[in-house]
């Protein structure tokens, strides 16, 4: 495999891949591509795992949505830890 660049929007990225020109390395369920009839996913043999880590500015108060976006993903979290 030759990496030739690097993407921060999947949605982008999607839209390259979907010409048929290169494929993407991304965490699975990042975003819906069931709707996509030329993309597929593939996954990684052996298994990779990869921490995932979120950082934002403690100084600085979140948003509404910033806020209950937090509130589900760390719900979500402590549901996956019990």
């Amino acid at each position: 495999m030759k990496i030739i660049g690097s993407y921060n929007l999947i949605g982008n990225a999607l839209s390259l891949v979907s010409t048929g020109h290169v494929g993407v390395l991304s965490l699975e369920q990042v975003t819906n591509y069931e709707n996509e009839p030329n993309i597929i996913f593939k996954k990684l043999n052996p298994i990779v795992n990869e921490p995932v880590s979120m950082i934002w500015k403690n100084s600085s108060p979140l948003s509404n949505i910033a806020q209950i976006f937090l509130e589900r993903i760390q719900g979500e979290v402590k549901t996956k830890q019990a």
